[in-house]
């Protein structure tokens, strides 16, 4: 029913639209993703997992690493906004009491 033994037809998860499950999103978790995760953040640093060059990593590797970067900071913007808007909230709370 929720896709825990094999895809089923409707989606059983969804991440902002852009990543949909098919079957339980625990099954695709694996020490390779986790690896994947962490080599992501150090590509923002110029850290490469494979010698050489960025034109000589995997394409594959490169487009993951590129997309689990772009997620991690969809989420950080998204931290921000709500961060910003509670301070907001929280601003013309205050000001209000002040009067």
């Amino acid at each position: 029913m929720k896709g825990c033994s094999g895809p089923i037809a409707n989606p059983v998860a969804k991440y902002k639209d852009k990543i949909v499950f098919y079957k339980c999103p625990a099954n695709y978790y694996s020490p390779y993703i986790a690896e994947m995760a962490n080599h992501a953040r150090h590509l923002e640093n110029g850290l490469l997992p494979y010698s050489g060059g960025l034109l000589e990593q995997p394409a594959k590797l490169i487009e993951l690493l590129n997309l689990l970067n772009s997620l991690r900071l969809e989420d950080e913007i998204d931290r921000l906004k709500k961060q910003t808007a509670e301070v907001k909230k929280h601003g013309r709370q205050s000001n209000k009491n002040r009067n």
